[in-house]
């Protein structure tokens, strides 16, 4: 008797204990007015707020740049650099014996405010920090946005007395130039030039060639970089690199017996080569610097191979700015310089080695090519320059081989273990010209500005009007100046200019006319356009609104069933207890 009593406690607690869950549920619900199934709404929320984004903002879209009716022009926005530098190119000056300390061991600088104007500075390679004077806007502006930083050095007192030669002339010079977009206003100038860097670098060109007398297939060259020339200078002042010099012999090889080849593969026969991972080195002594070793690094090559084939392994065409065209080789590399690496480059569908090799040697070449084979130049210890700065990079230098149509693969092995042997000097000196050659580079403006080039001669614009790239609307349009008019010069000064003017002013008319006519009818495709659009987003928001929101009505009818079951169990619970009290009675 007690555990039925129990029992019906039990199951009426449990469905209450439901009905009280579901009810809290409606309520709030109701409350909020959302729907409450959290999880898969915001997976939907999420996705619907990801590809409204993507409508309205990926595609640079939305009502206004199709039509706003207002003083400023929308219609047309893309997005240009404010500046773009007009010496983006290589330019070149010559490093000297009077100027090799002062030019910049870091790159230049350029900074830029409204009030004082723009300036470069630059630390050198003897440490210091030197500073141009403010160029003022209205000489930038004036000077179209080119100077020579050398006129604003400043007094030849200080730190920038060291930029000047003894006669008063500064010993190295380059301009600082810029193409200005028209529509930039002086702030987006100064956005897109402060604090940006103008790189640089120098380096000598060197000769390399083989003097253990022996007649080789094989060229050479090397390239040494600045702050090694210019510690080789710093360091050894007697015998270190002299910049004027055309022939200066300051890196010469370090011989072990009759070679300054220090390594180099053992492999004899083709095979052995194919599998290879030996490269090879060479040994230098550089006044100044110490010991330097050659290193091979990589491996490149190219064939002189014009020829229309089905591959197009080896030419590619490029168009000059004139619009002609022209077929260039193209250049492979691959990595590690060991034999095995250049082995690799004979056959094969890119192989440097002509067709008409015998079989399972051939390559992709009906032509001659080369193989070239890059070596790392570095000290054997640090070395330092620039201000207390210190590096093991010396430069670079390149053994190129050449291969002819006929060549096999133990052709090419051979030449190489003939041209690189135990006897082989391979020696440096600097080329004909002299002086070191310093460069440099362009910025890069980091600032984009919005151009709207409606007051052009030609006017042609795309203007975004769909959620999707490419679907935009072509707008092409003459400016209607007074030039295009044909009213530059109309006037009512005499009988005979009167008459001329009448016919003039009725041409103006026609085409405004026509111009007119044009803008109403893209006029006509734009509010078409926009009337789309506004239908998808509405579209959209009513989707998103049968996602979020709660059916009242519904709701409503499932919380006073709620509340019904509540109250019925709530009398059902009441009714159970008092089983066990009349039970208890009876005890009694």
């Amino acid at each position: 008797m007690v555990i039925q009593h129990n029992m019906l406690a039990m199951n009426a607690g449990r469905m209450y204990g439901i009905n009280t869950t579901s009810k809290a549920k409606t309520t709030e619900k109701l409350s909020s007015g959302y729907k409450i199934n959290r999880e898969a709404i915001d997976q939907e929320i999420q996705q619907l707020k990801r590809e409204m984004s993507r409508v309205f903002s990926e595609t640079s879209f939305n009502e206004r740049k199709i039509w706003e009716p207002s003083d400023k022009v929308f219609a047309g926005y893309e997005s240009v650099p404010a500046v773009e530098p007009a010496n983006r190119g290589q330019k070149r000056f010559d490093v000297t014996n009077d100027n090799y300390d002062v030019i910049p061991y870091t790159d230049f600088k350029v900074s830029a405010n409204e009030t004082d104007g723009v300036s470069v500075s630059w630390k050198a390679m003897n440490g210091t920090t030197y500073r141009t004077e403010n160029i003022p806007w209205d000489e930038f502006e004036q000077k179209n946005y080119r100077v020579n930083i050398a006129d604003y050095y400043g007094a030849v007192t200080g730190p920038n007395a060291d930029l000047f030669d003894g006669a008063g002339n500064p010993v190295f010079d380059y301009p600082l130039a810029l193409s200005v977009n028209e529509n930039a206003s002086r702030q987006d100038i100064i956005d897109s030039i402060h604090n940006k860097t103008i790189s640089n670098g120098a380096s000598t060109s060197m000769s390399t060639r083989f003097e253990d007398g022996q007649t080789r297939q094989m060229s050479a060259g090397a390239t040494l970089n600045y702050p090694a020339a210019y510690a080789s200078k710093k360091n050894d002042a007697l015998n270190g690199h002299n910049f004027d010099a055309a022939d200066d012999l300051f890196l010469e090889p370090k011989l072990t017996g009759t070679t300054n080849l220090i390594a180099k593969p053992s492999a004899t026969t083709v095979a052995d080569a194919k599998t290879s991972t030996d490269g090879w080195k060479f040994a230098f002594d550089m006044k100044g610097i110490g010991g330097v070793t050659a290193t091979s690094k990589s491996i490149s090559y190219r064939a002189y191979d014009y020829d229309a084939e089905d591959e197009g392994r080896w030419w590619d065409w490029h168009t000059y700015s004139n619009g002609s065209r022209y077929k260039a080789t193209i250049l492979h590399s691959k990595t590690p310089g060991d034999l095995g690496t250049l082995m690799s480059t004979l056959t094969g569908d890119q192989g440097v080695l002509g067709k008409t090799v015998a079989s399972g040697e051939a390559g992709n070449n009906d032509g001659s090519g080369q193989i070239t084979i890059h070596f790392d130049l570095k000290s054997d210890v640090p070395y330092s320059y620039g201000g207390g700065a210190s590096s093991t990079s010396v430069g670079s230098l390149q053994l190129s081989i050449p291969v002819n149509q006929g060549d096999t693969q133990e052709s090419i092995l051979q030449r190489i273990n003939e041209s690189l042997n135990g006897n082989t000097v391979l020696d440096c000196y600097t080329s004909s010209q002299g002086n070191d050659s310093f460069y440099y580079y362009g910025f890069e403006p980091a600032t984009k500005m919005i151009n709207s080039p409606v007051y052009e001669g030609k006017c042609k614009l795309d203007i975004q009007a769909g959620t999707e790239a490419g679907q935009f609307i072509p707008i092409t349009y003459e400016s209607l100046s007074l030039r295009m008019l044909g009213l530059k010069d109309t006037n009512v000064l005499s009988r005979d200019s009167i008459d001329l003017a009448i016919g003039e002013v009725k041409k103006a008319l026609q085409i405004v006319s026509k111009q007119r006519a044009d803008f109403g009818a893209q006029q006509n495709r734009l509010e078409h356009a926009y009337n789309i659009n506004k239908n998808v987003e509405e579209n959209t928001q009513a989707a998103e609104l049968a996602i979020r929101d709660t059916d009242m009505a519904k709701e409503m009818i499932t919380l006073s069933l709620q509340n019904i079951l509540g109250q019925a169990g709530e009398a059902m619970m009441a009714q159970a207890n008092q089983y066990s009290v009349r039970v208890l009675d009876l005890l009694q």
